[in-house]
């Protein structure tokens, strides 16, 4: 089983917009790596006065865990993203990065029910 993290901007970011990102990620990691995934839940519900710094210790020991790291658009503006990043290479884990338009069309074909994914890979 492939243990996958996601490491996403979240500064700013309204809660359900976050959580919309993360299902389309999913999608498409499923997709891309089979029903054997399993997505390490990083997420901190209601974080929202929690400090930055406490959020990202408790990202860095969820992604201790990963196999693989999946960065969401927009990752490199985000200052807990690029030291994600940062570890994800000083550490050898490996590394996939989700463009938008990748994203677009993963929240289209679940929109519509679909239960696969076309993606250009």
């Amino acid at each position: 089983m492939k243990k996958v993290f996601i490491s996403q901007p979240m500064a700013g970011r309204d809660q359900d917009v976050i959580l919309r990102e993360r299902k389309a990620i999913e999608l498409i990691m499923t997709a891309m790596l089979g029903d054997d995934v399993y997505f390490i839940d990083s997420f901190i519900q209601g974080a929202k006065d929690v400090n930055p710094l406490f959020c990202l210790g408790h990202s860095l020991m969820a992604l201790s865990k990963a196999d693989l790291a999946v960065f969401a658009p927009g990752w490199e503006n985000s200052r807990g993203c690029r030291v994600e990043k940062q570890c994800c290479n000083e550490y050898n884990i490996r590394v996939c990065e989700i463009e938008y338009d990748d994203l677009r069309r993963s929240l289209d074909d679940w929109r519509s029910d679909r239960r696969y994914c076309r993606l250009p890979f």
